[in-house]
């Protein structure tokens, strides 16, 4: 019994995950509190439940990344969340797609999002990086569902595009995913392709003076 309130406040909270539209965002947490009748403590127990399933995020300062089976990726509006710094000059963003046939995401809980957050780290410490957003679903997904965002604000926006191509070439290459893709005939699953290997390899190859594409 002690656990009830708890878990009737996960119902709520998914029937009301399960009303919103897909990419939209929930009402702010004080809000949300009132609205179901918790505090804010209680309120945030029960959204880490939601939060490790990939249903919902919240943004916890400059920068944010997800490995999660989101519903949708809404470009637009993960933009719009990180071009609010009126020093931001410039956002570059990458979404990437299933095409042609239905796919099954696979990847190591921990070690994927340890991998992402190198790569981001990386590309900060060679360019500036304002705010940034980077999504990658996982499970199974159809033809033109979106699989990865990569969404990059700078003051300038060479750096902007370089560290966006730069974080989307190394994501290819070294954060572990494994994609199964579902033909007519029968389940196969994908190897890397040489040319992601290349793409990133011309990264290492070049000096870290040298990585910042001219405006």
């Amino acid at each position: 019994m002690a656990n009830f309130p708890f878990q009737r406040l996960q119902a709520d909270l998914a029937a009301l995950i399960e009303r919103t539209p897909a990419g939209a965002r929930l009402i702010s947490e004080p809000d949300l509190a009132k609205q179901l009748g918790v505090s804010r403590a209680t309120l945030r127990e029960a959204m880490r439940t939601f939060e490790t399933q990939g249903l919902i995020r919240r943004r916890q300062g400059a920068g944010t990344f997800v490995v999660g089976k989101v519903p949708v990726i809404d470009a637009g509006l993960e933009v719009l969340d990180i071009q609010q710094d009126n020093r931001i000059g410039a956002v570059a963003s990458f979404v990437g797609q299933v095409r042609d046939v239905p796919m099954t995401l696979e990847h190591y809980p921990g070690m994927t999002e340890n991998a992402i957050k190198k790569i981001v780290e990386e590309a900060r410490a060679q360019w500036e990086i304002m705010d940034y957003t980077v999504i990658h679903r996982y499970g199974d997904l159809q033809p033109n569902d979106q699989i990865v965002l990569v969404a990059i604000a700078s003051s300038h926006r060479a750096d902007a595009f370089a560290a966006c191509q730069f974080i989307m070439d190394f994501l290819k290459t070294q954060a572990p995913f494994w994609k199964k893709e579902h033909h007519p005939e029968g389940a196969r699953w994908v190897n890397a392709l040489e040319s992601d290997d290349q793409a990133a390899e011309r990264w290492r190859k070049l000096k870290p003076q040298q990585r910042l594409i001219k405006p």
